[in-house]
C-alpha cells in the first residue's frame, strides 16, 4: 500500500471559546496535531464516531487523556472516530490555530 500524508485543514478556538470546529478523519491511520506557540489552559483530543453528530468524547491513549502542548507537534495512531475537535479547559484570551495533518494509506 502506498502512504500519503495530507493537510486536513485548522481547528481553531475561537477568542472567549473552549471548543474548536471539527474536521473529518475518516480513513486517517496517523493524525499529527501542530500546536501554536501558546494557548489557554489545557486542550485535549475529541473524536466523534460519525460524521454529522456532536456526540464527541475525549481520545485516550490507554487511561490517559490525549492532551496538546504548545509549540509542538503530537502524533495520535489508530484513531477511533470519523471527526476530531479540540476542548480547551478554559476560554481562550486570544484565538488559538491548530493545524491538522494526516497520514493515509491508500
Amino acid at each position: 500500500m502506498a502512504k500519503d500524508n495530507r493537510s486536513i485543514g485548522t481547528l481553531t478556538i475561537a477568542l472567549d471559546a473552549t471548543v474548536s470546529n471539527s474536521l473529518g478523519i475518516a480513513d486517517a491511520h496517523t493524525l499529527y496535531l501542530w500546536s501554536p506557540a501558546s494557548f489557554s489552559g489545557t486542550v485535549s483530543v475529541q473524536v466523534s464516531p460519525t460524521i454529522g453528530g456532536d456526540d464527541f468524547a475525549t481520545l485516550q491513549d490507554g487511561t490517559t487523556d490525549v492532551t496538546l502542548t504548545a509549540n509542538r507537534c503530537k502524533a495520535v495512531t489508530a484513531v477511533a472516530g470519523l471527526r476530531v475537535r479540540l476542548s480547551s479547559s478554559i476560554a481562550q484570551v486570544a484565538a488559538a490555530a491548530f493545524t491538522l495533518d494526516g497520514a493515509f494509506e491508500h
